[in-house]
């Protein structure tokens, strides 16, 4: 299965939150992830927060799957994350109703763009 890949302009930072004060949502729309579970909140966003956080990971591009993904499709995240990964690239992935997103280290986004092209995907770039 391959997919046309779009990166991201902006830089991204990922956040483990302390609590969800003092967050306010993006007043456009360009990807920002917050999550939450029983045990914590993390949060990607390109803009800076005010909120107090736990620990930061600052220095992240964004590569997008283009086009809507079916609900049901089998197999994407596996195909990105393993071109990427067995290059020996770190990555943080993150997955919506109709995208798949990849987080990459902008120091190593080059070579993952060169893994991911080499598994057939294609970049608008």
């Amino acid at each position: 299965m391959n997919f046309n890949l779009r990166v991201l302009p902006e830089l991204y930072s990922i956040y483990k939150l302390k609590d969800l004060s003092n967050i306010e949502l993006p007043k456009t729309r360009e990807f920002f992830s917050l999550t939450v579970t029983d045990d914590e909140y993390s949060l990607i966003s390109s803009v800076e927060i005010d909120s107090e956080y736990e620990s930061v990971s600052r220095n992240w591009k964004c590569i997008k799957v283009d086009g809507e993904l079916p609900f049901d499709a089998v197999g994407v995240t596996a195909s990105l994350c393993s071109a990427v990964a067995n290059g020996g690239v770190s990555l943080f992935a993150v997955c919506t109703h109709d995208r798949d997103f990849i987080l990459i280290e902008e120091n190593t986004l080059e070579q993952a763009i060169e893994l991911l092209k080499g598994a057939g995907h294609k970049f608008d770039l």
